[in-house]
């Protein structure tokens, strides 16, 4: 039997090992929680990471939206004033929306680029190597609007064609006061497909195929009037390019008779209201004329009958700003303006299309024609979306 002594040293080393038993236990514990804590701190980190993520996503998505309205907002201006080049910043969904237009060329065409640029509030991660965007850009390249091909001179007929008395008939490019000259970018003073009579001390200037200006003479250089061409439109939705350009017949009609931006539609000219807006379509019955003609305004005037023979005799009144489609038309009589382009549809005219009487003038403005044209894309609430040469973000 073990002595008392044997039992004291037994009893001995029991106690011993329960120390040792306690701090394993601890550093256990403290590992554990180390452990843990760094599981912890690493879940939270990506946690953080993966929101983080999810919001530069988000603000991506954001920023490039914003970018492509300010390209969009650009668009409209230039509906409303294709010359507006001036740059503007406005605020949407809480950012900063900054659009700028710039004259150049895309594909060899000219145009105009459109660059919108968004910038979002700074809400930097934070984790340094997350930086965040906060600026997205958005580009678009449009044309320049183009003066319809069949709008040929400050005067374009179908027909044997008189200048006479004092007027002037000019396709230099004026501004829309018929004041200021833009250099090389008009048109024939007269083309028609029959012949030309320069009579009384009439003048007639414009700018050839070489783009070189020529002021109002008599006679009129030969390289700004064109005679005897073809082919002709022999409608007034034609004249402005047809179905092709998005003017299939009735087009300028059906316009006029919505009322849209002040247009009017009517057989009888004395219901006309005053000044004239938008598309004036003026459908004369056959065999009826529109005598001393008050043609104030602007926009689109239409003159015209199926038979094309309707006439327009005697304009006391003016000035017009725009385009012109008649059929006949017969003596712009003095001081009376029209400016941008007028076109004869007849081939059979009343009085062999005698334009001139007394110090009338004819000038012809790309931005009168442009601006007439662009008076229907507003009111249709069209925008140049369909005219996009190209387009990045």
């Amino acid at each position: 039997m073990p002595t008392e002594s044997g039992k004291r040293l037994c009893d001995h080393g029991t106690s011993g090992d329960k120390p040792m038993m306690g701090r394993a236990l601890l550093f256990t514990i403290l590992a554990m929680t180390l452990i843990f804590s760094i599981i912890s701190v690493n879940m939270s980190r990506s946690t953080s990471i993966q929101s983080d993520n999810v919001a530069r996503y988000f603000d991506r998505i954001h920023g490039r939206n914003l970018a492509q309205a300010g390209v969009n907002l650009g668009l409209r201006r230039l509906v409303y004033d294709r010359n507006s080049r001036a740059s503007f910043t406005r605020t949407v969904s809480g950012a900063d929306v900054s659009v700028s237009f710039q004259d150049t060329f895309y594909g060899g065409r000219s145009a105009i680029k459109i660059a919108a640029t968004a910038a979002l509030q700074d809400q930097s991660s934070p984790f340094s190597f997350l930086g965040r965007d906060v600026t997205f850009t958005s580009v678009a390249y449009v044309p320049k609007a183009s003066v319809p091909r069949n709008i040929r001179g400050a005067i374009t007929t179908n027909n044997p064609t008189t200048t006479s008395g004092s007027m002037i008939v000019d396709g230099r490019d004026h501004d829309t006061l018929g004041v200021t000259v833009i250099a090389g970018q008009g048109v024939f003073g007269v083309w028609t497909s029959n012949t030309l009579t320069q009579t009384g001390s009439n003048k007639i200037g414009g700018t050839n195929m070489r783009s070189i200006d020529f002021a109002p003479s008599k006679p009129a250089d030969t390289s700004i009037i064109r005679q005897n061409q073809l082919p002709y439109p022999t409608s007034p939705d034609s004249v402005l390019g047809g179905p092709a350009n998005g003017y299939p017949e009735g087009t300028l009609k059906a316009f006029a008779q919505s009322g849209a931006g002040g247009s009017q539609y009517t057989t009888d000219p004395s219901t006309l209201t005053y000044p004239l807006r938008g598309v004036t379509y003026v459908e004369l019955p056959a065999g009826t004329d529109w005598q001393s003609c008050n043609i104030t305004g602007s926009g689109i005037l239409v003159v015209h009958n199926s038979t094309r023979t309707a006439f327009m005799k005697n304009v006391n009144t003016g000035p017009f700003r725009g385009i012109i489609l008649c059929d006949d038309i017969s003596h712009v009589n003095a001081g009376v303006t029209m400016i941008g382009a007028v076109v004869g549809l007849t081939r059979d005219p009343s009085t062999t299309n005698d334009f001139g009487n007394g110090n009338s003038q004819i000038l012809f403005s790309s931005d009168a024609v442009a601006n007439a044209l662009g008076k229907i894309k507003i009111d249709s609430v069209a925008t140049y979306t369909n005219k996009v040469l190209a387009w990045w973000e």
